[in-house]
């Protein structure tokens, strides 16, 4: 186990696995531990470092967190990890609110992101499209059982029987879940789209009713040079449950990193 110290000495616990020359930065979603992450780690390891790490309030991390906090105080701790972890750039992949956190390292810390990846997120409510009410309402009951359909196929807990920890929150306590939910409520990433410079693939499910995929169109239109791809049959838990969209980011990883290779070349 490592320890992250952030600005406000908060300590939060990651890891990093995998090796090659590219490292990758996993941001999770709302009150989400890494353990949310299924799959897609295991496909990263093959050629790159893999950060994976505990949110302030979740999991193995201590939780503290003051006033107003946002989904851009977020963005300072996931900063706080890739130096703890030594990294000055890696590419960064963030799934639901993860992906709103990863607007804003990529929009304040254009420096520190290679390659950006936004998973069944959103702008904000503001400006995006909100989920239904029973959607709120599963995820307020934080069970496996109430979110299975919501977040994966019918069949994919059948077929992964000890996965079930990947859609379930892992809040501290009470007080860290209500910062997370507060934090995604009121994220507007209006102001931080225009900022991203980093070459952006932005994924979504088909399926995806937690977040609904008119929100993907909505980031791919406001952010610079942005690719979309959209899952067939996807819900919101997209990288656990589907192949197609793993290699997707896979995909998009190898044609940035080959492009960076050849611009050094070329300099």
């Amino acid at each position: 186990m490592a320890v992250a110290e952030t600005p406000d000495h908060v300590q939060l616990w990651y890891d990093r696995t995998g090796s090659g020359p590219q490292a990758v930065l996993l941001i999770a979603g709302q009150a989400m531990s890494h353990r949310s992450w299924v799959g897609l780690p295991r496909e990263l390891r093959k050629k790159r470092s893999v950060i994976r790490y505990d949110h302030r309030g979740v999991g193995a991390s201590e939780s503290r967190f003051p006033t107003g906090w946002s989904t851009r105080d977020f963005a300072r701790d996931a900063i706080a990890v890739l130096d703890a972890a030594g990294v000055e750039r890696a590419a960064v992949v963030g799934h639901a609110m993860g992906g709103q956190i990863a607007q804003w390292v990529a929009a304040d810390y254009p420096d520190r992101v290679s390659a950006l990846v936004l998973a069944a997120t959103s702008i904000g409510d503001p400006q995006g499209v909100v989920q239904p009410p029973e959607a709120t309402a599963a995820l307020v009951t934080g069970t496996p059982g109430t979110l299975i359909g919501w977040f994966v196929s019918p069949t994919w807990l059948v077929a992964h029987p000890d996965q079930e920890v990947a859609m379930t929150p892992d809040p501290v306590d009470v007080a860290a879940q209500k910062a997370h939910f507060g934090a995604g409520a009121m994220h507007d990433g209006s102001t931080a789209l225009d900022d991203i410079s980093a070459p952006t693939l932005v994924l979504h499910g088909e399926l995806d009713q937690i977040c609904r995929p008119d929100n993907a169109h909505i980031l791919a239109d406001r952010i610079r040079g942005a690719k979309l791809a959209m899952i067939p049959r996807g819900r919101h838990l997209l990288l656990a449950d589907s192949a197609q969209a793993r290699n997707a980011v896979i995909a998009f990883l190898n044609e940035r990193e080959e492009r960076d290779a050849l611009n050094e070349r070329d300099d």
